[in-house]
């Protein structure tokens, strides 16, 4: 029966998400199953899987980067007081978040990244690492996958339903492509993997190929209880 339960939750969620994606795009190819901790370990065992590492480049000052920076600003202080209201950003912490130590540098996709905290998450302006230009904005990524798909969990206020946004960066501009949200579970937050060995915790994420997406996560269940589960996502292109 249990197995029963899941096989339909799985095809239910992969209904919701070919709904919406086909209301933009002809392409369906979207799934999302939970699996057990033991299928979650003989992947990660894969002699082919991929662990992203973003954010372990550090950056250093240059005239470049403090282009940015002002850029970054600039375009900060130009939002209305409405709009400044959804950040969280304390007067002592103002220089620190519009410096070069916030900066982080994505040598795969040739992008810095300057994330802006806001009362439920972060907002990342993206840069060109090579001209400057600016991108545009995305949500403050957990993982990016070998051929340069980002993703990010959207925060809440509360009951954060699993909500992920899916981008990719052309030579001009960054853009989300694909998204997808659902109340089956609810994640507070999902961690990238370099914060998760930080705090010695498992793995969180890993690739198969370029759209094969493994994830695991706290899960809040109905009963305020916190459990581990193990997520499989078939990616589209």
């Amino acid at each position: 029966m249990k197995f029963c339960l899941k096989y339909l939750f799985t095809l239910i969620l992969i209904y919701i998400s070919i709904s919406g994606w086909s209301a933009t795009s002809d392409k369906t190819v979207f799934a999302l199953e939970e699996i057990s901790v033991k299928e979650f370990k003989e992947a990660e065992l894969n002699q082919n899987h991929f662990y992203d590492n973003i954010f372990r480049y550090s950056v250093l000052p240059t005239k470049l980067t403090a282009l940015v920076i002002t850029d970054a600003r600039n375009r900060f202080e130009q939002l209305d007081s409405l709009s400044k209201e959804d950040y969280d950003i304390d007067a002592p912490e103002y220089d620190n978040v519009f410096s070069v130590n916030s900066l982080i540098y994505i040598k795969s996709l040739k992008m810095y990244w300057l994330p802006i905290p806001t009362i439920h998450d972060a907002v990342v302006y993206c840069y060109d690492s090579e001209s400057g230009e600016f991108l545009g904005e995305i949500l403050y990524p957990f993982t990016v996958s070998s051929d340069g798909t980002i993703v990010a969990q959207k925060g809440y206020d509360c009951d954060w339903p699993l909500d992920l946004h899916f981008y990719k960066r052309t030579d001009e501009f960054v853009y989300e492509y694909f998204h997808f949200k659902t109340l089956g579970y609810f994640a507070e937050t999902i961690m990238d993997n370099e914060s998760a060995k930080n705090w010695d915790l498992p793995t969180t994420t890993f690739w198969i190929g370029n759209n094969t997406l493994y994830i695991s996560m706290y899960n809040t269940t109905s009963s305020d209880k916190c459990e581990l589960v193990y997520l499989k996502l078939i990616i589209p292109d």
